[in-house]
């Protein structure tokens, strides 16, 4: 506690000073003496003056019933004005009278030994040397009202400007203006044992040293008023009250109240207003301003409650305080503005009872300046809009209340200087708020101070926090017994080595912290530091019984950076458990993240969290889970999460006798991790699946690791569900650890599963990273890996290998992806050292410019151990047919081999020699029906013309059941062939003789045909167009027909194989004759027919990246064999239509159709052409007159698989 008047070093300092130039009777006497004097005297009067000769008496003449009034003509009072008497004594003082008496006389000495002294002088000066200006003493009241006082010390005498005493009367003083100069010359001394003290002043006024302005003595109630207070010199005290007495053995005293407009006073050791009292004190001034060293603004001192209200305070010099108050009951300290220069200065409130509270709206100062608000047994509570102060060693604000809540809310802090504190609660409970910024800047700085005992403990902040220097803390709490919370929505920012931004230790209970944005810059730093422990040794006492709770940490953050060697992100041990929610955590050089508890760990991660050099999280506990959401992500250095799941642990207080604790709390000073069982340290020697814990990890976001792994555990079985993306390797202990992988596993390096029963169950991905030359990577320690997703060696370089270490079963969907070089005869490879059960599709990472085709020993993807199904491994139906190449695997012992044949789309590709086939006998057809209405017309007894113009027009469709075979096997090439076209034609030469009729033509066509095949989407489109020549021949009986014809293909490759169509050429030439002869007349006539035709079919090769299909040219004879019957009925003027139906038995001669597959490897297929089948027709022909003839007729087809339809309608004109 400071020095104040009352004891103390200040103290003995004024005493000595007065006891050098006060004469022992002008000392004034103690309450306790003053009450004990039966009277007092005209002798009283020697106690304003050394020189007993120099008073008058009577001078304004005699008292008329205790009354006297001086006028001007009384004057001049050389020997001033006195008046003594038993009773009631009033003296009036007419307006402008002006009392000026000789050196060592007092100006008014008015004594009352029984009665009161009034003196009425409103308008009167008076003006003293060496004497009091105005002395009233009286048993009564007292009452004073003048206009100005001044008096002057001169050597050897003192001058005060009023002084007054009444034994338990009210006094009442009443002046415009009060000056004294000189040393210890109080300008107003009012004195009484329980009388009240009523003041009144404009303007107060000294000069010298210890010359108080006003005095106040007594048990009574006071009410003081004074516009202005002025003073210079050392020790001086603008107001100095005592009110108080020990009066029948009893403390008594009154209610005062101070209302002070300005205080000004220049010097040392100075106060502006001192108050000590037994009753309620009121302190009301506007403004305060001294300067000079070891002064105080207010020093209040009282046994009730104390008020203090200072509107403008203004200290300047050093160890300066700008309120001293104590208070046995409530303090209540309002200060708008206060500025401190020079170091020093504070504002202090001290409670024992009652409740203390400051209300600071600006302080600034610099050095030493701070608030301080202290309660022993009630709340204590400072609010501050704005501190701005420099020096080492300072508290800005500061509130203590041992047995009830301390309470600090600041606007904005800025502080400057060593070890400095910005906001400080200590109590049985405490809570802090920060609205505005706090800046704080200096070795050992704290920006937020926070300890409790008892209650809980609570740090609010929504404005930022910065603090600068070696072992800064932004927020520091030690909550003991009855939780500590700390909650900042601003920004915390430190910088400094061993600098925390939140540092939090609770003793016997537990934390919680809530942070949205925390930066430090240091080595050694951390973003949030949180330890629990055993209670240690606290001063302070709490309302009930202590009762420790588990000491368990929640800690929810976000955006939390820090950067240094060392530096840690969020570090929480101790006793109980760790529960953290946090957002993004980046630290550069130290764990994001790191938890040793004595219980559980949860770990909810919704950000990313990363360290750029170590690993991102170390989490070790009885248990440990760790949630990584979606959009969250986890990066080390080294390792990417590190986690020790190490069972149940003893923790003990340490031992009083400084001996080694064999179970230290983790995060304690005694250092260690606390103790698996008596006396074990952090290593297990143990078989540690009997003592470890379970360890849970689930991913939804990203999990990868620099120089270590992604996921590491040294203790406890691991449980680990990736529904992300976990990129690196995995590393466990001796647990039965389960990797259940949903998402993406981007395997790096190799993983090590460790003993135990291990299995990995993967419904996701497990990928090889992306690597510029092949590499071996191992999945050790793996029991079984159980695959109902993919496995995908393609990562750009071919030839990988991934080994698992156990059994391995395929399920569901299982997949195998693998890079490919079939040039080099290369591939990735999955190695199975156990058994390998289940169905797994192999999918090739090739296109169709890679595809080829291998020899039957193929090309090794995957090796098992023994006793592996032959059917374990399967081409997936997408890499079944790759271009024109089908992919199967063959297993050989332990090995599964690709091998590539010709698939299903090569031998589609059949089609194109079997579509122009059919293209050039439908327009060979519409040819030969031509054919039908001349030979009618003219064995019908109708003349033909010489000359003839034809066409017609044809649609059809063909439907076959067709087998194409290879080295691979057969396929299916069954299809529908549609077509539509036309044919014109043109008798270029012709005549009829004796013995028939011979023409000779031309004729060209066009057809459009669309071969598809079923059950795929692969076709064959045909554009052809033809030129041709033929004969016919028509005898008495006997016919023949003879057609030679080109048909030029642009075939258009319709297939799965090939990225777009492919577009090639092809060409047919062909003859078709055919022989007859007919029998009958014109009503009914039969045809008994004999057909034969030959062509060769040609198609360009179809090169397709490193594919090629080369087609056969094919050589085809097809032989008919049949007839025709019909009739013609006549009609007037020489018309006629003919009816006719025919069948004939068809057979295709010919080597089958074949093409060769070129892909690294040769390849033919081959598909048999059509066999026999029936042919039947239907159709009418009408001749005109005229010679225009129109015809129509209908074919059908059926064979072994074979049918077709086909229509054609034509017309021929003669010329």
């Amino acid at each position: 506690m400071r020095d104040f008047r009352t004891g103390g070093v200040f103290a003995a300092q004024r005493q000595k000073a007065q006891r050098k130039r006060d004469p022992p009777m002008t000392k004034s006497p103690s309450p306790k003496h003053l009450l004990s004097a039966t009277g007092i005297g005209f002798a009283a009067a020697l106690l304003c003056s050394t020189a007993p000769a120099a008073y008058a008496q009577d001078e304004c003449g005699a008292l008329v019933d205790g009354q006297v009034s001086c006028t001007p003509s009384d004057q001049p009072f050389d020997e001033g004005i006195g008046y003594d008497a038993p009773g009631d004594i009033t003296v009036d003082l007419e307006p402008g009278l002006s009392i000026t008496p000789d050196p060592r006389a007092p100006g008014l000495l008015i004594v009352s030994e029984e009665g009161g002294v009034t003196i009425n002088g409103a308008g009167t000066h008076i003006g003293t040397r060496g004497a009091t200006g105005a002395v009233a003493f009286a048993k009564g009241d007292v009452s004073i009202d003048l206009g100005t006082v001044t008096s002057q010390a001169i050597p050897g005498e003192l001058a005060w400007g009023i002084n007054t005493f009444t034994a338990t009367g009210t006094t009442r003083i009443t002046v415009d203006e009060v000056r004294s100069v000189g040393d210890d010359s109080f300008a107003i001394i009012a004195e009484s044992t329980t009388g009240d003290v009523i003041i009144d002043v404009g303007l107060v006024s000294t000069s010298g040293f210890a010359a108080d302005t006003v005095k106040v003595v007594t048990a009574g109630a006071v009410d003081i008023a004074i516009d202005r207070i002025e003073s210079s010199g050392d020790y001086v005290w603008g107001i100095n009250l005592l009110n108080g007495a020990i009066v029948d053995e009893q403390v008594v005293g009154g209610s005062s109240y101070i209302a002070i407009g300005s205080i000004d006073i220049g010097g040392n050791n100075n106060i502006g207003v001192s108050a000590l009292g037994v009753g309620d004190v009121y302190i009301d001034v506007d403004t305060i301003k001294l300067s000079g060293d070891s002064a105080t603004g207010v020093s209040l001192i009282t046994d009730s409650n104390g008020y203090i209200h200072i509107r403008d305070l203004a200290l300047d010099g050093f160890a300066s305080t700008g309120v001293a108050a104590q208070a046995l009951g409530g303090l209540n300290v309002i200060i708008d503005t206060a500025s401190f220069t020079g170091e020093g200065g504070s504002i202090q409130a001290f409670s024992v009872a009652g409740s203390a509270s400051v209300d600071v709206g600006v302080l600034t100062g610099d050095g030493g300046a701070g608030i301080i608000a202290s309660s022993a047994f009630a709340s204590a509570s400072i609010d501050v809009d704005t501190i701005d102060i420099d020096g080492d060693y300072s508290v800005a604000a500061s509130a203590t209340a041992q047995e009830a809540t301390a309470r600090v809310r600041a606007g904005s802090v800025t502080m400057k200087g060593q070890n400095n504190v910005g906001l400080w609660a200590s109590g049985q409970s405490s809570l802090v708020q920060l609205a505005g910024p706090l800046l704080i800047d200096g070795d050992g700085a704290k920006g937020i101070q926070s300890i409790t005992t008892g209650g809980e403990g609570q740090v609010i902040g929504a404005g930022t926090l910065t603090a600068t220097g070696a072992d800064a803390i932004g927020i520091a709490m030690v909550a003991r017994y009855g939780g500590g919370t700390i909650r900042t929505a601003g920004a915390i920012d430190v910088a400094g080595d061993g600098a925390n931004a939140i540092q939090a230790v609770g003793e016997g209970t537990d934390l919680r912290i809530d942070a949205q944005d925390v930066r430090t810059t240091g080595a050694d730093s951390a973003g949030i530091h949180a330890r629990t422990r055993f209670p240690g040794f606290f001063i302070g006492t709490a309302s009930g019984p202590l009762v420790a709770r588990a000491g368990d940490i929640d800690i929810r953050a976000a955006n939390v950076s820090v950067a240094g060697a060392g530096a840690t992100g969020i570090s929480a041990m101790g006793l109980g458990t760790a529960t953290i929610l946090a957002g993004r955590v980046h630290a550069t050089a130290g764990h994001a993240i790191e938890t040793d508890m004595i219980g559980t760990v949860a770990l909810d991660l919704r950000g990313a969290v990363r360290s750029d050099a170590a690993t991102a999280i170390f989490a070790q506990g009885e248990d440990v889970a760790i949630d990584i959401a979606a959009g969250g992500s986890v990066f080390g250095g080294q390792d990417g999460i590190l986690v020790n799941a190490v069972g149940k642990r003893c923790a003990l207080e340490d031992p009083a006798d400084g001996s080694p604790n064999p179970c230290p709390v983790p995060g304690s000073s005694a250092g260690g991790g606390g103790g698996i069982g008596i006396g074990a340290t952090a290593t297990v020697t143990a078989d540690p699946r009997a003592l470890a814990g379970a360890a849970t990890i689930v991913n939804r976001g990203t999990i990868a690791a620099g120089a270590g792994y992604a996921v590491r555990a040294e203790t406890g079985a691991v449980a680990l569900t990736n529904h992300g993306r976990i990129e690196g390797a995995v590393k466990v202990a001796a647990g039965d650890d389960l990797f259940d992988n949903r998402g993406t596993f981007l395997v790096s390096k190799d993983s090590d599963f460790g003993a135990g029963v291990d299995t990995l169950r993967n419904s996701g991905i497990v990928k090889l990273a992306t690597a510029r030359a092949a590499g071996r990577y191992a999945l050790a320690g793996l029991e079984r890996f159980e695959n109902g997703g993919a496995i995908d060696l393609r990562n750009g370089a071919i030839g990988d290998t991934l080994t698992l270490s156990g059994d391995y079963r395929g399920t569901g969907g299982a997949r195998l992806f693998v890079d490919l070089d079939t040039e080099k005869g290369i591939a990735d490879r999955l190695v199975v050292a156990g058994t390998a059960t289940g169905s797994t599709l192999v999918d090739l990472a090739i296109d169709a410019s890679d595809a080829v085709l291998t020899g039957p020993d193929g090309i090794v993807v995957v090796s098992t151990g023994a006793g592996s199904a032959a059917d374990a491994f399967r081409i997936a139906p997408s890499s079944l047919e790759i271009g024109f190449v089908r992919y199967t695997l063959a297993q050989d012992g332990g090995e599964y081999a690709l091998v590539g044949r010709a698939g299903n789309a090569a031998y589609r590709q059949l089609g194109a020699i079997q579509a122009a086939d059919n293209v050039w006998d439908a327009s060979a057809d519409l040819w030969r029906q031509n054919g039908l209405g001349q030979r009618d017309a003219q064995l019908g007894g109708r003349a033909s013309t010489a000359r003839r113009l034809w066409g017609a027009m044809q649609g059809g469709r063909v439907s076959r059941d067709w087998t194409g075979a290879g080295e691979g096997g057969t396929t299916d090439l069954s299809y529908r062939q549609t077509r539509q076209g036309g044919q014109i034609g043109l008798d270029l030469l012709g005549g009829d003789g004796e013995g028939g009729a011979l023409r000779f033509g031309v004729t060209a066509g066009y057809t459009r045909s669309d071969l598809d095949y079923r059950h795929t989407r692969d076709g064959i489109a045909l554009s052809t167009g033809n030129i041709g020549l033929y004969a016919g021949y028509v005898g008495q009986a006997l016919f023949a027909n003879l057609l030679v014809k080109y048909d030029r293909h642009d075939i258009k490759l319709k297939t799965d194989a090939l990225d777009s169509a492919a577009k090639i050429d092809g060409s047919t030439w062909g003859a078709d004759g055919e022989i007859g002869v007919r029998f009958g007349n014109t009503g009914l006539f039969v045809e008994p027919t004999v057909g034969l035709a030959w062509t060769r079919t040609s198609v360009d090769t179809l090169h397709a990246g490193r594919q090629q299909i080369a087609f056969d040219d094919s050589t085809g004879v097809k032989g008919r064999i049949g007839g025709r019957i019909g009739g013609t009925m006549p009609f007037s003027e020489g018309a006629a239509l003919t009816l006719y139906a025919s069948g004939h038995a068809v057979h295709r001669f010919g080597d089958d159709y074949g093409l060769e597959l070129i892909a690294g490897a040769r390849e033919t297929i081959g598909a048999d052409r059509l066999g026999t089948y029936g042919e039947g027709r239907f159709g009418l022909s009408y001749r005109a007159t005229s010679g225009f003839e129109a015809f129509a007729e209908s074919q059908g087809e059926v064979g072994g698989g074979y049918d077709a339809l086909a229509g054609r309608v034509g017309v021929r004109i003669g010329f």
